[in-house]
C-alpha cells in the first residue's frame, strides 16, 4: 500500500513537471577539487618485514599499497586493515583489492620522522599481524 502511494505521488510530481511550461532550474555541477593525495609507494609483501625499508618524502603525504603475502592465508580476504601514522596519530582510509592486497587513501605526514603502522587481521583468525615503516618527510 505505501509503495503504491510512494509511486502514485511521484507520477503525479512528474506528470506536473511534464504539462508545466514553467523551466526547470539546474543545478550548476559540483566543483572538483584535485588536492595533493601525496606519493604513492608499493609497499610490496608486508609480511615480510625484512623487504620494508625507510622512505624519504617530500610532499607531505604518502599514499601505501601491498599485499599479504604469506603462505597462511585461511581465507579470502582480510579483517581490520589499518594504517596509522603514530607519530601524528593519524589514521587513514583503507581500501582493499583483490589478492590480500590494499591500497590507502592520503596520510599526513610531519616533518622528520614519522613512523606508519599497518595492521591487518585475517577473517575470522584472532590473530592481528602488524609491521613498522619509517617514513621520513624532509
Amino acid at each position: 500500500m505505501i509503495f503504491f502511494l510512494i509511486t502514485a505521488v511521484g507520477f503525479v510530481f512528474s506528470l506536473q513537471r511534464v504539462i508545466s511550461p514553467q523551466q526547470q532550474a539546474v543545478a550548476s555541477p559540483a566543483e572538483m577539487v584535485r588536492t595533493d593525495l601525496g606519493d604513492l609507494v608499493d609497499l610490496g609483501c608486508v609480511d615480510d618485514p625484512g623487504s620494508l625499508r625507510p622512505i624519504a618524502n617530500t610532499s607531505g603525504a604518502i599514499r601505501l599499497k601491498g599485499r599479504v603475502c604469506g603462505k597462511q592465508k585461511t581465507s579470502p580476504v582480510l579483517e581490520d586493515i589499518t594504517v596509522r601514522n603514530h607519530t601524528s596519530s593519524e589514521q587513514t582510509t583503507v581500501f582493499q583489492t583483490v589478492h590480500y592486497s590494499f591500497t590507502t587513501d592520503g596520510l599526513a605526514l610531519e616533518k622528520g620522522r614519522n613512523v606508519i603502522q599497518v595492521s591487518w587481521r585475517q577473517w575470522g583468525q584472532p590473530d592481528v599481524h602488524s609491521v613498522s615503516l619509517e617514513v621520513f618527510r624532509k
